[in-house]
């Protein structure tokens, strides 16, 4: 719990400070170092487990409020109009492993679902080489990690273009299949508020614009 008690106290010096997205990342990193013993066990560190779970759930409630001012609402069946959206993933998972017989089940029902292009390479062969690019999977250099790049990669050369490409890992799942990728993108970019059009932070600002970066961003303090 030392490792814990370090990020709870350091989540609390930014809360402080009204820096409450920093103070919700540390309690994040915190918790992973919590075990199950974490919640029982007599410690002389001063967080439990406890601590960090109701410091998360309370630090989530208010930077909920604060997206909610730049977050569009948007109906989950939105489309954007004229854009072409690509689904793109590697499973390259045993065939009979139920990570890769899940997951490409997962993303191909969604794909079919909105009429989106699915691009699921499940082996190395599939990837065709980028040569323009230097990019080729099969020349016995790249390791595995480096397939995603060269599936992007041509992907985005694709003719029409895509607007948009969703990376997914294969062990990642669509959960509320009845939303748009295309809504989720309106939600989060079509916002006009003037929490999102703050920009940097610039010298001379107007009171007005300083007090709303103190009540979006909190305190400056120390990086």
């Amino acid at each position: 719990l030392a490792v814990a008690s370090t990020y709870f106290s350091l989540a609390q010096n930014f809360a402080f400070q009204g820096r409450l997205r920093r103070a919700l990342a540390f309690i994040h990193m915190g918790f992973i170092f919590i075990r199950d013993k974490g919640f029982n066990e007599c410690t002389p560190w001063p967080v439990q487990g406890w601590d960090m779970l109701l410091a998360g759930r309370n630090l989530v409630a208010k930077v909920r409020e604060l997206d909610d001012e730049s977050v569009v609402p948007t109906p989950p069946e939105f489309r954007l109009p004229k854009h072409r959206v690509a689904i793109a993933s590697i499973c390259a998972y045993g065939e009979t492993e139920p990570v890769r017989l899940i997951g490409c089940e997962n993303h191909r029902v969604y794909a079919e679902l909105h009429g989106y292009d699915l691009y699921q390479v499940t082996d190395k062969s599939q990837i065709q080489a980028n040569f323009a690019s230097q990019m080729d999977v099969q020349d016995g250099k790249h390791k595995p990690f480096f397939w995603k790049v060269n599936v992007v990669k041509n992907i985005l050369e694709q003719r029409p273009r895509y607007d948009w490409i969703l990376w997914i890992d294969c062990d990642a799942f669509f959960m509320d299949p009845g939303r748009t990728i295309d809504s989720v993108i309106h939600m989060y970019s079509a916002n006009t508020t003037a929490a999102s059009r703050l920009g940097p932070r610039r010298f001379g600002e107007d009171l007005q614009k300083q007090a709303l970066r103190q009540r979006v961003e909190g305190s400056p303090g120390p990086e």
